[in-house]
């Protein structure tokens, strides 16, 4: 339902791959270098407002995206998130203080549910992150697909359609990534460990490949 690569520079829109055309809107001094962006100056981000196909209601959705960062941030860092009409929050995907990943969602009473990378985030070089909530509630991260212990579970909470899709930043402009966002994806379903692994070598393998 939603697919950003950035080989070529945004504009003021980045056309999304998938079939719905949730186009994402630019905003601010959005960075473009070596087939990424970066959201690091004050003001910058994509938006989709009222993004079409995230009306997920209490069933499974996967959250997938390609980053670099030169340094581990000091404070939080959101790579994408949904803002919903009495939940601001939505679902998160984001780096914490301690460099730690986090994929959440909510329960029906608004309670974080989160799973949580086994380690800080790799630095200096791309790394694929996949956030997955299921039909049964549970939450579950995988890093370059490989999944990690820190998992969760009880996040029923039905998804109307969004106030916001955003990426790059939390829905008010705070919590900006400092590092560079190659690719985001979004999956009305719950991606197997099977097509986690296969993305997270897809991405192992290319460079090795333009060197033969």
């Amino acid at each position: 339902m939603l697919h950003y690569t950035f080989a070529q520079r945004p504009t003021t829109t980045v056309p999304d791959h998938s079939p719905l055309a949730n186009h994402g809107q630019v905003h601010g001094n959005v960075a473009w270098k070596d087939g990424a962006v970066s959201c690091a100056a004050k003001g910058a981000h994509i938006a989709v407002p009222k993004a079409k196909g995230f009306d997920f209601g209490a069933k499974a959705f996967s959250v997938r995206a390609t980053v670099t960062v030169p340094k581990l941030p000091k404070g939080l860092a959101h790579i994408a998130m949904g803002q919903y009409p009495g939940n601001t929050l939505g679902w998160q995907l984001y780096v914490s203080h301690g460099g730690h990943v986090f994929f959440n969602s909510r329960t029906t009473d608004l309670m974080y549910r989160g799973a949580r990378s086994d380690t800080a985030l790799p630095v200096g070089r791309p790394v694929t992150l996949l956030g997955v909530r299921d039909d049964f509630g549970r939450v579950r991260l995988y890093v370059d697909g490989a999944l990690q212990q820190g998992t969760s579970h009880d996040a029923f909470f039905s998804y109307p359609t969004p106030i916001q899709v955003r990426v790059g930043t939390q829905f008010d402009g705070s919590a900006s990534f400092p590092g560079s966002i190659h690719e985001v994806a979004v999956f009305r379903r719950a991606l197997s460990p099977t097509e986690s692994v296969a993305h997270a070598l897809a991405r192992f393998w290319a460079p090795l490949r333009r060197t033969q």
